[in-house]
C-alpha cells in the first residue's frame, strides 16, 4: 500500500513538472517572439527570459514605513545583516541572494559596482548615510547563505511608503513590477492607514501572491492580539475583495532568539508558523506564480503594443481630415512649425514629417487643424484626388503654380511603397499613411493577439493562490 502510494506521488510529481517545463517553454516562446516586435522595443523582455532561465523568483517585502520590514528579513534569515534604527531608515532596495559567504555588491546608476563591507552597508541603503540618494545608487545585492535563499529566491528589502521622504515612497512604487510575491506588513502599534490601502492596490496589481503579516505582537496580550488581527482581517477583506490570513510575528523577538538560540523566545516570537507556510509554499506554488507573474507581465506589455498598434491600424483606415492627432498638438500655435513637426514624428513613428517641415501640406493641415488655429493663414491647401492620372495631371498643375507636393493615400488603403514610387517619379514629398504600412500593421497587431491568447492560458493556470 505505502509503495503504490508513493509510486502514484511520483508519478503525479513527475506530470506536474513536465507540465511546469512545457509552460515554461511556451513562456519563452512568447517572451522571443515579442523580442522581434517592433511594436514592444523596449520592453524588459530580456530581462524576462532571463528570469524563467533562472527561476529567479522576486518574494518583495513590502508596507508603510516603520512596520519592520528590514527586522522581518533579518529574523527570517536569522542574521543581522541589513540595518535597523528607530526612524525611517531603508531608503535604497537590497537584494537578498543566495551564496556561501555574507558579501555585498554596491549597483551604481552609471554602473559602477563597489564590494563593500558589511559595517559599511548603512553609507548606501539609509536615508541618514545617503540622504536623496545622492550617490545614485541603483541597488545593493547581497549574499547569504540562507536556505530560504535557494532555488532562485531573492528576498528585497523595499523603502517604506507614506514618509516624509518621497524618494524612498517612488522607489517603492518603482520595484512593484518586479515582484513576484509580497510580504506585506502591517503593525499592532499602527492601524491601517489610506496611504497603506492605496499602497496595497498597486501590490495586488503586480504581485501574483500576498502574505500578509501583523508584527510587533509581541506588542499585545493574546485578547488585544486577537482583536487587532479581526480588525485588520475586516479592512483587508474589503479591500482585496476576498479574505485573508494574516500571520501576527514579533521579528524583533524572532531574530534574538535566533541569535541567542533561545527556543521558547523564537516560539514566542510566532515567526515559525509563518516560517513554516512560508517553506511550504516555496517548495510547492514558486514555480507555478513565477510563471504567472511572468505571463501577467507580458500580458501588461502586450496590452499597451496592441493599443498603440490598434490606434495606428484605426489611423489608417480613417479619413484623414477625421484623424485626431495626439494631444499634445491641441492649443499648439502652428507657426511653431519645428516643435509641431517632433510631436507628429512621435505620432507617426517616422522622421519623414521632420524632413518635409513646413511644406508637409498635409502635415501642416492637419496640425493647423488640430491646434484650432485660425491665424495659421495660407499654409496650404489640401486637395482630394480621385484617379492615379487625376493625381499626375493636379501635380503637374501644382507645380507650375508653384506649389509643393506630398502624397498620402486618405484611408491608408494604399501601401507606402506605391506611394514612394509615385512621389520618385514626379519628384514629390510623402506623408507616409503607417509605420510601417496599414498590412504590416495589422499583421503585428493579429501577432500580439496570437501571443496574448497564448499568454493568458498561462496566466489561468493559477488556481486559488494570490491570498
Amino acid at each position: 500500500m505505502v509503495v503504490r502510494e508513493m509510486e502514484e506521488v511520483t508519478r503525479s510529481d513527475t506530470l506536474m513538472m513536465s507540465k511546469y517545463s512545457h509552460l515554461k517553454q511556451e513562456l519563452l516562446r512568447c517572451t522571443d517572439e515579442m523580442l522581434t516586435m517592433e511594436s514592444v522595443r523596449g520592453c524588459p523582455c530580456e530581462d524576462l527570459r532571463e528570469k524563467i532561465e533562472t527561476n529567479a523568483f522576486n518574494l518583495v517585502v513590502v508596507g508603510q514605513f516603520k512596520r519592520g520590514k528590514t527586522s522581518l528579513i533579518n529574523a527570517l534569515l536569522g542574521a543581522d545583516i541589513l540595518p535597523v534604527a528607530v526612524v525611517p531608515l531603508t531608503s535604497i532596495v537590497t537584494i537578498m541572494t543566495y551564496g556561501n559567504a555574507l558579501r555585498i555588491k554596491v549597483f551604481f546608476n552609471d554602473g559602477r559596482v563597489s564590494e563593500i563591507r558589511p559595517e559599511s552597508l548603512t553609507e548606501y541603503v539609509t536615508e541618514k548615510g545617503n540622504p536623496k540618494n545622492i550617490k545614485t545608487v541603483s541597488e545593493v545585492v547581497t549574499t547569504y547563505p540562507s536556505p530560504y535563499l535557494k532555488d532562485g529566491m531573492r528576498l528585497i528589502d523595499t523603502p517604506g511608503v507614506g514618509s516624509i521622504y518621497q524618494h524612498n515612497t517612488d522607489v517603492a512604487y518603482q520595484y512593484l513590477p518586479k515582484s513576484d510575491a509580497a510580504l506585506f506588513l502591517l503593525s499592532v502599534d499602527q492601524p491601517m492607514s489610506k496611504a497603506e490601502l492605496d499602497f496595497l492596490k498597486d501590490v495586488k496589481e503586480y504581485s501574483s501572491k500576498i502574505f500578509f503579516l501583523l508584527n510587533k505582537a509581541d506588542y499585545f496580550c493574546e485578547a488585544d492580539l486577537k482583536e487587532s488581527i479581526d480588525s485588520s482581517r475586516g479592512v483587508l477583506k474589503d479591500a482585496m475583495g476576498a479574505d485573508v490570513k494574516i500571520f501576527p510575528v514579533s521579528a524583533k523577538l524572532a531574530l534574538d532568539g535566533k541569535l541567542a538560540d533561545a527556543k521558547d523566545m523564537l516560539q514566542k516570537s510566532l515567526l515559525p508558523q509563518f516560517s513554516e507556510t512560508l517553506s511550504a509554499f516555496l517548495m510547492e506554488e514558486k514555480g507555478k506564480v513565477l510563471i504567472i507573474s511572468v505571463a501577467n507581465n507580458l500580458l501588461r506589455m502586450i496590452s499597451q503594443a496592441r493599443l498603440e498598434v490598434g490606434l495606428e491600424v484605426k489611423s489608417l483606415t480613417t479619413p484623414l481630415d477625421e484623424l485626431l492627432i495626439a494631444p499634445e498638438l491641441i492649443g499648439r500655435n502652428p507657426k511653431e512649425q519645428k516643435e509641431i513637426d517632433y510631436l507628429m514624428i512621435k505620432l507617426d513613428g517616422t522622421d519623414n514629417k521632420g524632413r518635409l517641415g513646413a511644406n508637409a501640406i498635409l502635415g501642416g493641415s492637419l496640425a493647423a487643424a488640430k491646434s484650432a488655429a485660425q491665424d495659421a493663414g495660407s499654409v496650404f491647401r489640401h486637395l482630394q484626388i480621385g484617379t492615379l492620372t487625376e493625381t499626375l495631371e493636379t501635380v503637374g498643375l501644382a507645380k507650375k503654380a508653384g506649389y509643393t507636393c506630398v502624397f498620402s493615400h486618405r484611408s491608408g488603403e494604399t501601401e507606402d511603397s506605391f506611394l514612394a514610387d509615385i512621389a520618385v517619379a514626379t519628384n514629390a514629398g510623402q506623408l507616409k499613411t503607417g509605420a510601417p504600412a496599414r498590412s504590416e500593421r495589422m499583421a503585428e497587431y493579429n501577432q500580439l493577439l496570437r501571443i496574448e491568447e497564448a499568454l493568458g492560458d498561462r496566466a489561468t493556470f493559477r488556481g486559488e493562490l494570490r491570498w
